[in-house]
């Protein structure tokens, strides 16, 4: 089975990582007491750095090797496959596109570069706020999607495909 590069391997499971610490931080900054800006500011640089390895792992997947789709016996589940990987960059930097309008343009910036620990967010006005929380939803319906997936797939066709991407 022919796997996929060091690079893509390696960003792959870097990005695996730092996703499940922006979700944590994605949903718990709040409820932190004192300083909940820096769990907002850590969730923000990392978001920039999956951004980041997202742009470079789509470079990879198109001018280097990789290995060819998976293969079913359904041509609908070979092209999800492949749409659900590409909508998940397109999710992923719409996440980043969002997250830098709402720091910039919500007032988070200038909460915490001014302290203002009683900063509350004008939810009905934020600028990226909405489409940040729509794109979380659909991220996470990729995500079970791609799991599901890999998993249904080595049930079906007794392929270890996870050898692929370790």
């Amino acid at each position: 089975m022919e796997k996929y590069s060091k690079k893509t391997i390696a960003i792959h499971w870097i990005s695996v990582v730092l996703i499940a610490l922006m979700i944590f931080t994605g949903k718990f900054w709040k409820d932190i007491d004192g300083n909940s800006y820096s769990l907002l500011i850590v969730h923000f640089i990392i978001g920039m750095l999956v951004a980041l390895l997202t742009i470079w792992r789509v470079v990879i997947h198109f001018k280097g090797n990789r290995p060819a789709p998976l293969k079913t016996n359904s041509d609908l589940r070979n092209k999800i496959i492949i749409w659900v990987q590409y909508i998940f960059y397109l999710v992923i930097f719409i996440l980043a596109l969002s997250g830098m309008l709402m720091l910039l343009k919500g007032g988070y910036l200038q909460a915490v570069l001014d302290g203002d620990m009683n900063f509350t967010l004008d939810e009905e006005n934020c600028h990226g706020l909405h489409i940040h929380e729509a794109m979380v939803k659909v991220f996470f319906v990729l995500l079970f999607a791609h799991i599901a997936g890999a998993f249904s797939y080595i049930y079906q066709y007794k392929h270890n495909i996870f050898k692929r991407i370790f």
